[in-house]
């Protein structure tokens, strides 16, 4: 992205993305994500410890990937409907 691409999308994440989900269930949400990893981590032996913790550094990095796709594809349909 370029860097006013950039710039939109931190913006559009921090002040316009909250007042689309539902903050209460989202929070709700990512409790429950916590303590399923916490539950999950503290049976692991040390090498699967460090097999999910690259598990899910991978799935936040395809989650981060596909925001910024979405955000790229919606910022080039609002130029061609204009």
């Amino acid at each position: 992205m370029t860097d006013v691409m950039q710039l939109l999308y931190t913006y559009i994440l921090e002040s316009r993305v909250p007042g689309h989900i539902d903050q209460a269930k989202f929070k709700l949400e990512q409790l429950r994500a916590e303590k399923l990893c916490e539950k999950l981590v503290s049976t692991l032996p040390e090498p699967e410890l460090h097999t999910i913790e690259n598990y899910q550094l991978t799935l936040e990095n395809i989650s981060a990937m596909e925001s910024e796709a979405v955000f790229q594809a919606a910022l080039r349909l609002g130029r061609e409907l204009t």
